[in-house]
């Protein structure tokens, strides 16, 4: 208990010293510079007190402040030919290098830390911690469950570590690497915008396909009896062979089932991406395929020790903070918000109003900014967010305008501002949480 006073004492001296000023000095990467852990030389995720915080490769405590999108190319919403950007931004700086250098410097004037996985390759070279996405599911697919990787083939697996083994072969000793996204968002049968629940999609497989044959093997485990699962899915089927093969009018499969298959899939394909990053690289942190808004219960229990970091999009506002502090409760790590975004609406110049958090005017953008971080930094769960964008979309494109800059370069001057006043104060927000209890820290997979 005492060390964990000295601890805490520690961290407010260095975010508030004497003067009652806050003068929070930082390293590097960007990370605080106060008590120490111990540096590993890559990043890591450790719970102190009662709060999650990334370790960075020095032993400071980080939180990451991000950026996808940091890219000449043609950006969210526009058409692959459109080169209204590079040429803008090009025109401007005259040469990839010096774009390159200049929007590492604004980032970091801006607070920014870390950049998203979708960036430029020259705009990696000037040292900013990064993440990537793997893209495992893309990289491998065949055949699939309505748009969710067949994870029963064999095929999958082997793809899947065939395809880490080149890309994590390129980072594994990378310092400067907070971790691996796995895939983008995969559709996993929950909410209104989804393909319908696994279990009917894999039923609904051809018969030779493995994911067929894994949801029948699934069903025989927990029925025995063809008679067992008439009875509970008020069908007549005659062997389970049949089972999604012949209409049963008025039949229904319970709710356990579909949860408990979701289960099932969420443990395989999260078992082998884990095994295939770590075949490879055994430093960095999982950060898994984020989730569009609260993961649903049964992959959250799927996914158990098999992912360092939950990532999640937050676009209109969820999940909540309930359900932010409910995934805590389901599977104890952090979150990583990787979609933090508020767009300023296209309908007022006629466009499609876009699905995420909107504001009418840049200003009330750039106030949401900071409310969103504040809030979100308020959860003892949070490590990080990243904000969509770099560069806005085309004008009138169903985004919505969100990008820090637009499409001539020139930086969206409230939203880089309150960008710089949040960001610049993101471990004071955070440490606003801080407690007296004892460091505990939990190892990562």
């Amino acid at each position: 208990m005492r060390a964990a006073l000295l601890t805490f004492i520690g961290l407010l001296v260095c975010l508030f010293p004497a003067s009652g000023q806050p003068a929070v000095e930082r390293d590097e990467f960007g990370a605080l510079i106060g008590p120490r852990r111990a540096a590993t030389g890559f990043f890591r995720a450790m719970k102190v007190e009662h709060r999650w915080w990334l370790v960075d490769p020095n032993g400071y405590l980080f939180l990451s402040a991000g950026v996808n999108g940091v890219s000449l190319a043609a950006g969210p919403g526009a058409e692959e030919d459109d080169s209204s950007y590079r040429e803008a931004a090009l025109g401007r700086h005259r040469g990839e290098s010096a774009w390159a250098e200049a929007t590492i410097g604004r980032l970091r004037e801006w607070g920014f830390n870390t950049l998203g996985p979708a960036v430029d390759s020259r705009v990696r070279e000037w040292g900013m911690a990064f993440t990537v996405n793997l893209e495992c599911s893309r990289a491998v697919r065949r055949a699939d469950a309505g748009g969710f990787p067949d994870v029963f083939d064999p095929y999958f697996e082997r793809g899947v570590k065939r395809h880490a083994a080149r890309a994590c072969r390129l980072y594994a000793e990378d310092s400067r690497l907070v971790g691996y996204f796995t895939d983008g968002s995969l559709d996993w049968g929950a909410g209104e915008e989804s393909g319908g629940p696994l279990i009917g999609r894999f039923l609904s497989m051809e018969d030779d396909a493995p994911g067929r044959r894994g949801v029948l093997d699934y069903l025989e485990r927990r029925y025995l009896t063809i008679a067992e699962l008439n009875e509970a899915w008020t069908t007549s089927y005659e062997s389970f062979e049949e089972i999604g093969r012949t209409p049963q009018v008025g039949s229904r499969i319970p709710q356990a089932d579909v949860d408990g298959f979701q289960r099932l899939v969420a443990s395989e394909y999260f078992r082998i991406t884990h095994e295939a990053i770590r075949a490879s690289d055994r430093h960095h942190l999982i950060l898994g395929p984020p989730f569009e808004g609260e993961p649903p219960g049964p992959v959250l229990a799927g996914m158990a020790d098999l992912v360092s970091v939950v990532s999640v999009g937050w676009t209109a506002g969820k999940p909540s903070p309930a359900q932010l502090r409910r995934m805590q409760r389901l599977a104890d790590r952090p979150v990583m918000i990787c979609d933090l975004a508020v767009a300023v609406s296209p309908t007022a110049r006629g466009g499609r109003r876009p699905a995420r958090a909107c504001a009418e005017t840049e200003e009330e953008q750039a106030a949401q900014y900071s409310v969103k971080v504040r809030e979100l930094l308020a959860i003892p769960t949070v490590i990080g967010y990243c904000w969509p964008s770099y560069v806005d979309g085309p004008a009138g494109s169903a985004r919505g305008r969100c990008g820090l800059v637009g499409r001539d370069d020139e930086p969206h001057q409230a939203v880089a501002a309150a960008a710089a006043e949040t960001n610049g104060a993101l471990y004071e927000l955070a440490a606003g949480r801080a407690n007296g209890k004892a460091d505990r820290e939990s190892s990562d997979r």
